[in-house]
């Protein structure tokens, strides 16, 4: 019975260890809408747990080799339903359980398009992101492959779109705005509607699960304590588009 006791002693005071610092990838540059408020959010919840963050940008695809092998520790924000529209292609990947933004997918053109269905695309081609397997999904669901260009980039869909290759752009709203601030060459751009919203969600390597598990209520906490509601704020001030 001793040693049974023991046991249930060590249980119930030992404390599971975590890394000390951890990495996470995205597909977007760091400085742009969703990542501006994703890490300083995730910077702080892995401080609370004494634990150093930090994260980096490369292309969609080479990223999720990166977090899904875990050769980095996560991705920084693809869709909530993610596994649902990579086709289970990333079974190691693990959802943190608390949403950290909902961003509004939009349509770009240099033309006066209608959009009320998905419907009104058929006539059109369109670029999109390589990466955003949402929209993948969706656009095939209406279009002829020949008529869809994936794009290398969101500023490379932009700048096909700039020179008639294609006629439609899809892309984060906020996103699509940043970058028709910032690139004159975009000038001919404009929105042409806000269509469908998306709920974004960081992911770990399934090796930190009980992490994942630590830092989804740290940042239910953040949200309580009004700490993640300034972070959001702070990142709207510097975008302010609609």
């Amino acid at each position: 019975m001793k040693w049974i006791f023991s046991i249930i002693v060590i249980l119930l005071f030992s404390r599971v260890s975590f890394a000390k610092d951890i990495t996470f990838t995205g597909g977007q540059p760091l400085n742009q809408y969703s990542p501006s408020i994703i890490v300083p959010i995730l910077t702080e919840a892995f401080k609370r747990n004494g634990i150093s963050f930090k994260a980096v940008h490369h292309p969609s695809l080479r990223s999720l080799v990166y977090s899904s092998t875990g050769k980095l520790d996560g991705e920084l924000h693809r869709v909530y339903d993610f596994y649902k529209v990579s086709d289970g292609k990333y079974p190691d990947l693990i959802r943190i359980e608390s949403e950290m933004l909902t961003i509004w997918f939009a349509v770009f053109s240099t033309k006066k398009i209608t959009f009320d269905t998905w419907d009104n695309l058929k006539k059109h081609k369109v670029s999109y992101s390589r990466g955003k397997k949402i929209l993948k999904k969706i656009l095939l669901q209406y279009l002829p492959k020949e008529q869809i260009l994936v794009a290398n980039n969101d500023t490379h869909a932009f700048k096909m779109l700039s020179d008639g290759v294609v006629d439609l752009v899809v892309s984060g709203s906020r996103l699509g705005d940043h970058l028709l601030e910032t690139h004159p060459q975009f000038s001919s751009i404009t929105k042409v509607k806000k269509i469908i919203p998306v709920r974004m969600y960081s992911y770990m390597h399934k090796k930190h699960k009980q992490l994942a598990i630590k830092i989804a209520d740290t940042i239910d906490e953040m949200k309580k304590d009004g700490s993640y509601a300034r972070i959001v704020e702070v990142a709207n001030n510097s975008f302010k588009f609609e």
